[in-house]
């Protein structure tokens, strides 16, 4: 019978919130930037704003890279210990499940390509990356894979660790959503302004009935 400790508890549970955060920041990415690539002219409605979500963008990615690739460093590197998948896989409670050692594995072969890219570029200033002389390695499709398997990876440990596996919702998304409802309004409401302005200006003081927001798609 496998012996859960409370140790092994307590360092599971932050490894869990911390990839709960990893989906989070994982799902606004997408909602913001990928799932409808025609919502980036939204962005676009100001310079100020295009910079603005260029710069969300660009560290909401490297955020996710960093804690992907942390999740899965080995248990202990230049003499520090280090709270990983790999350490809770490593207690005797889970040593030698061989379901999830194949998911640890899949997880290993997806973050190839990812941890090339952030040793390249989110680690440190690699000179011939930045210099142009070396392109930066793409990721593909590595990173949604790697980020799929790693939540079926910490699915599958806390299935075993407590026979039940915490859901994380759609917060992430959720909030997206609504931030990008509140940009929409805030665009709709500055080009109506500017309509206004030209009308009076041309002394046509009378304005059509105030149209619906669009929705978003």
């Amino acid at each position: 019978m496998k012996t859960v400790t409370p140790d092994l508890l307590s360092q599971f549970e932050s490894i869990r919130k911390d990839v709960s955060w990893l989906a989070y920041e994982w799902d606004l990415v997408h909602e913001l930037f990928w799932r409808y690539p025609r919502r980036q002219q939204l962005y676009l409605h100001s310079h100020d704003l295009a910079m603005c979500f260029l710069w969300i963008l660009g560290a909401l990615r490297d955020d996710v890279i960093n804690r992907i690739c942390r999740l899965a460093e080995p248990p202990r590197t230049y003499g520090r210990d280090n709270l990983t998948l790999k350490r809770i896989l490593a207690d005797p409670a889970l040593a030698g499940d061989r379901m999830l050692q194949r998911r640890l594995n899949t997880v290993e072969r997806h973050l190839a390509d990812v941890r090339t890219h952030r040793n390249k570029r989110v680690a440190h200033s690699d000179l011939g990356t930045n210099l142009g002389k070396q392109p930066l390695p793409k990721m593909g499709k590595s990173l949604p894979k790697a980020l799929k398997s790693t939540l079926r990876l910490t699915d599958a440990i806390e299935l075993e660790l407590t026979g039940s596996c915490t859901s994380r919702g759609s917060y992430g998304r959720q909030a997206a959503r609504k931030l990008l409802a509140k940009l929409r309004t805030a665009a709709w409401c500055e080009d109506r302004a500017w309509d206004e302005a030209v009308k009076w200006a041309s002394g046509r003081t009378s304005l059509p009935r105030r149209p619906s927001v669009p929705r978003l798609p």
